[in-house]
């Protein structure tokens, strides 16, 4: 199975790192509302911060095609993307798929965390942190394309290919058992590196770090489904959708259905 190939890890590397400034603008926000203490102008902090994202998401490229060629996720889209290979005819209609799965789950977490969570929840989290909607739009590109590189790519072919020691096919592939772990430890993951950014609306608690994990990880499980059947490029979209909702829709019916005038931060 075919693994690390230099032309498909430039653009894949390339694409991850441009979009992790599409978060600037929001962190900026964020940094210049709730840390006010720094030193450092809030824009450079924040363009430093997606600076690092994006310098790990390019280690991560490179080591999640390994792991992926290992496990065997073949990745056929982007490689037909980068390369003279042909592109498999599916595809349309396998994005068609991951977009309403992506909203779904999105759906799903933002519904939990209003009927479930919301009453237990510290003002902080309640009152989330209002941006400009390009702000948050800009923001999607990072969630759709960088997380998606670091903890789906990288992540879960890491943890399929470690499992598939246990659990293998005839090929030594990650069987099934070892791909399902693999998305269940990727999306916990995934709620971990949502954590930092918690933080900066409240201060962590048992129900803060629940909710985080739990939200996330529906998120997470979602677009690892979806990066195992039809690979990198329909997890992103999936990725890509749900933050839409979450971050573009939810705050503009957060205030109908709760009756608060202040938007919400979720997840994503």
């Amino acid at each position: 199975m075919t693994g690390f190939t230099l032309d498909v890890f430039l653009v894949i590397a390339v694409a991850s790192f441009i979009a992790a400034f599409g978060v600037v603008p929001m962190s900026t926000h964020f940094i210049r509302k709730r840390l006010t203490e720094i030193t450092i102008p809030p824009e450079r902090a924040a363009a430093l911060s997606a600076f690092q994202g994006g310098v790990l998401a390019v280690g991560s490229a490179a080591g999640g095609l390994i792991f992926a060629g290992w496990a065997g996720f073949p990745l056929p889209v982007v490689r037909a993307i980068v390369t003279e290979a042909p592109m498999p005819l599916g595809v349309p209609g396998e994005i068609g798929i991951a977009l309403p799965i992506g909203a779904v789950s999105a759906a799903v977490i933002v519904v939990l965390d209003w009927f479930v969570f919301w009453s237990h929840l510290p003002t902080g989290l309640k009152e989330g942190l209002p941006t400009a909607w390009w702000k948050r739009l800009l923001a999607t590109l990072y969630g759709g394309v960088t997380e998606e590189v670091i903890t789906r790519l990288f992540f879960l072919s890491m943890f399929a290919w470690a499992l598939s020691f246990v659990w293998s096919n005839d090929l030594d592939q990650a069987a099934t058992p070892a791909v399902w772990g693999g998305i269940a430890l990727a999306a916990l993951v995934f709620g971990l590196l949502h954590l930092p950014a918690t933080i900066l609306l409240a201060p962590l608690s048992r129900i803060v770090v629940v909710r985080t994990l739990v939200l996330n990880g529906v998120v997470g499980v979602a677009a690892g489904w979806i990066f195992v059947e039809y690979g990198l490029v329909a997890a992103m979209a999936a990725h890509w959708a749900a933050d839409v909702v979450i971050l573009m829709i939810a705050p503009v019916l957060q205030p109908m259905v709760l009756g608060k005038r202040d938007g919400i931060e979720v997840a994503g």
